[in-house]
């Protein structure tokens, strides 16, 4: 009851804030705000992305917002912004590329909570309506991830269900024995049955990870893209996925140690390509160092030593500092953009953005040259 209690304290909070803040954070200036919101059409409940125009404010004081659906038909929908049925996202409809939509789908869906769920949603709608290569190549790993845990899952149910088969005949056969020999030694045929089960779901289960289309997918994100950021976040939840079904799967403790550390193997491979990369950009790190030497950035620090400080250090720290880049200019802020820009293309080798980043020094360089 407490704990009912408290929910419905912090709903009708959080409702409070949603609905005192819109003015301030919604305006006719946010007009192009995408959120990923909860609508009436009129005949059902729909859950989709919109595109802010406006605020209205009822007759009651109560707060609409107009919007239009993002890639829809352009037909107006109000939606309320309320705890739940409202989530705003990081962009205007004119800011989203399909790169943006692909890292923030595979970024908030290796997170947890309310927040992260909200816009793992929103973001994976958006990756469907945009129906492009690299929003696709998320999608297309997150089907395949499926495939592969159902694989994993069917290996370890036929593998119960054959366990327990053979350990009913064995008890019914030692009852037997009993019954008419009760000196009469163990068959080891039971022993031998047991270990031929063990090996066939150790087999089943190896061949799973090694052959399974995510992995494929993360390995190509790695060697062949040198997208180290969508490699991580998508390996993450390959680990999440697969650790967690062979925790529950009732296998011996050594089998499960001996597969955890066959996936712990594919993120090191990830995580030693990711540091034998990092000095690709060294001669832009170190023109940006000579015109900011006191000017300091995660890009400096020592590499990752192992997959946790990978996880819980660089691949956020990228994140945040992603999206610095697309918040800030890199014209009239360049020295706080251009620092944020160096980690990010420690981990994402893209030619648009190293492209970017040498034009936004030179031109600094050439109206800052006192």
């Amino acid at each position: 009851m407490r704990h009912k209690v408290i929910f419905c304290i912090m709903q009708l909070f959080f409702s409070f804030f949603w609905l005192s803040a819109a003015d301030e954070f919604l305006t006719v200036d946010d007009a192009g705000q995408l959120l990923y919101a909860e609508y009436s059409d009129g005949k059902t409940i729909k859950r989709d992305i919109v595109v802010f125009q406006k605020a209205i404010r009822e007759n009651d004081g109560a707060i609409l917002l107009e919007c239009t659906p993002y890639r829809g038909n352009g037909s107006i929908c109000y939606v309320k912004p309320k705890l739940g049925a409202c989530t705003k996202l990081n962009y205007l409809e004119s800011e989203l590329t399909p790169e943006i939509v692909a890292m923030e789908l595979a970024y908030w869906n290796i997170k947890s909570g309310f927040k992260a769920r909200k816009l793992s949603d929103g973001y994976r709608k958006l990756a469907e309506k945009m129906n492009t290569p690299v929003t696709n190549l998320v999608l297309s790993f997150y089907k395949d991830l499926e495939k592969f845990n159902n694989a994993i899952r069917l290996n370890i149910a036929q593998y119960r269900a054959a366990k327990a088969k053979s350990n009913a005949r064995s008890n019914k056969q030692a009852a037997s024995r009993r019954s008419s020999c009760p000196y009469s030694p163990q068959n080891s045929s039971e022993d031998n049955n047991s270990g031929t089960l063990d090996m066939l779901l150790e087999k089943g289960l190896k061949g799973s990870l090694k052959n399974a289309n995510a992995i494929r997918v993360i390995q190509n994100l790695a060697d062949n893209q040198k997208n180290y950021f969508l490699a991580f976040c998508l390996y993450s939840k390959y680990w999440d996925i697969s650790v967690a079904a062979i925790r529950h799967s009732g296998i011996s403790n050594e089998l499960k140690n001996e597969l955890n550390e066959e996936i712990k193997q594919i993120g090191e491979e990830i995580r030693e390509k990711y540091v034998q990369n990092r000095n690709d950009n060294q001669n832009r790190e170190k023109s940006f160092k000579t015109v900011f030497p006191d000017r300091h950035g995660q890009w400096e620090y020592a590499p990752p030593s192992d997959l946790k400080d990978m996880n819980r250090t660089f691949v956020p720290s990228c994140y945040t500092a992603w999206r610095k880049t697309q918040t800030l200019s890199p014209r009239s802020e360049f020295p706080e953009w251009g620092n944020a820009m160096l980690e990010v293309l420690q981990m994402i080798r893209n030619p648009d953005w190293e492209k970017r980043f040498d034009t936004a020094l030179s031109e600094y360089q050439k109206y800052n040259h006192n």
